[in-house]
């Protein structure tokens, strides 16, 4: 039988409400249940108006933080347990986001790097499919060499289209999921794994939404499932294999 637990989970969310919606999937796909009463109290603070992160980096113009704020506030005086956020840019902020709240915030990127280590021993080439953002802020950089992970990454020609897949009238953010945007990201990962990436890691909360193991010939890390099954374990639970 499965456990139940008395903690509730916070996500802000919104960047973007798809990516959200698939987290929230994950969460309740990996919780061991048996019944509707078992599953874990979520509390979703959804805002697609916050700013966009990666031009907010590259920018650095701090309003994605004041934006943030009221969201990640919200769920503090929700009385949630801790804050898990499916987004990874928004991540270059962590630091400062992390004082506005008095409970936790789960590291994506801190996540991803741990589940790598404890479940690819020896894999050391990490291929990143993510936003530009993540990549000049160096968001798994920071975490990933470290723990002696090294990180590669597509040339400027191919962040380009990377970004064009995201962001483009054609890509996902703008509700396509089928066709431009995933076949150039699978060329794309294609072009990590030729360059020696081991593994090719979702850096992207909205990457998983278009491309899945099935599609490439090495493992493939989506982040947004180690946000959930973290947030799982963070929560009293053990998550489903």
């Amino acid at each position: 039988m499965p456990h139940q637990t008395n903690k509730t989970i916070g996500v802000l969310g919104g960047m973007g409400p798809e990516a959200t919606a698939l987290f929230f999937q994950r969460i309740i796909q990996y919780t061991p249940v048996n019944k509707d009463q078992d599953h874990i109290r979520i509390i979703i603070y959804n805002d697609p108006k916050i700013p966009d992160r990666t031009k907010a980096i590259l920018d650095k113009k701090d309003s994605l933080i004041a934006k943030a704020k009221k969201g990640l506030v919200f769920l503090d005086r929700s009385n949630v347990d801790f804050i898990a956020i499916p987004c990874v840019t928004i991540h270059y902020f962590i630091d400062e986001i992390s004082k506005l709240v008095n409970v936790p915030i789960l590291n994506i990127a801190r996540e991803t790097a741990s589940y790598i280590k404890r479940n690819y021993l020896g894999v050391r080439r990490i291929g990143i499919l993510a936003t530009t953002g993540t990549i000049k802020g160096q968001i798994f950089e920071k975490v990933f060499h470290p723990e002696n992970l090294q990180t590669i990454i597509p040339d400027d020609k191919g962040q380009e289209i990377l970004m064009e897949s995201i962001y483009g009238k054609g890509g996902i953010k703008a509700g396509v999921t089928i066709g431009y945007p995933k076949k150039q990201i699978i060329r794309i990962a294609n072009d990590l794994i030729r360059k020696g990436a081991e593994i090719i890691v979702g850096g992207c909360t909205e990457i998983p939404i278009v491309l899945g193991q099935r599609d490439i010939k090495v493992p493939f890390v989506d982040s947004l499932i180690v946000l959930a099954k973290s947030a799982i374990i963070k929560a009293g639970l053990t998550p489903k294999l």
